[in-house]
């Protein structure tokens, strides 16, 4: 028995798993942005104001995010 190399074995995803899947997304990219803003505010200090008000936005989307979640 040989197989296409072009075929891709079908994954078949639960409602459930798909919905974690997307809420853990969702997180990590909120937390991924803090994080780089944190290190922009740290590498650019003349600018530390506008980062910090971008992380204070972020911070407060998640917080919503995580109440729907």
């Amino acid at each position: 028995m040989t197989t296409n190399v072009l075929e891709k074995p079908e994954t078949v995803l639960t409602e459930v798993n798909k919905e974690e899947l997307c809420k853990k997304l969702c997180l990590n990219i909120f937390e991924g942005l803090m994080e780089g803003y944190e290190d922009l505010k740290q590498k650019n200090p003349e600018q530390a104001e506008q980062f910090e008000s971008k992380i204070t936005e972020l911070k407060t989307q998640l917080n919503n995010q995580k109440v729907l979640i």
